[in-house]
């Protein structure tokens, strides 16, 4: 029972990575188009930064930091995505960059989540 309650105390963890996985291999093996993956991504971070913001403006956030942490390292990931485009000149380096970066913010939200609800085991 102790083995069925880890897997499935994971599940969103294991969620999340597949989730991020999915524009990459669909660029690499089913011909998916780089550029409108990216578009998308830019897209997302601009909701996301928006809401954040209008959060940030409206609610009274205990932690802003903690928000204005979140619109730094979307930022960090689109530059950082334009000098992989740029150097790589090809928007599958870029997607690449886009879902690694991602990837790791979303893991590192994720345990953060999950250690400041208490949550005792971090899943």
């Amino acid at each position: 029972m102790k083995d069925r309650r880890e897997i499935v105390g994971r599940l969103p963890l294991i969620s999340l990575l597949g989730a991020n996985a999915i524009p990459l291999v669909g660029v690499l093996f089913f011909k998916w188009d780089a550029f409108g993956i990216v578009l998308l991504y830019w897209s997302e971070n601009v909701v996301v930064g928006f809401y954040n913001v209008l959060k940030i403006a409206l609610v009274k956030v205990k932690e802003p930091v903690e928000h204005l942490g979140k619109l730094f390292m979307m930022h960090i990931a689109i530059i950082a995505g334009g000098f992989a485009l740029v150097a790589l000149k090809s928007p599958v380096g870029l997607l690449l960059v886009l879902v690694v970066l991602k990837t790791f913010v979303d893991v590192k939200l994720h345990f953060f989540e999950h250690r400041k609800k208490g949550a005792g085991k971090v899943r």
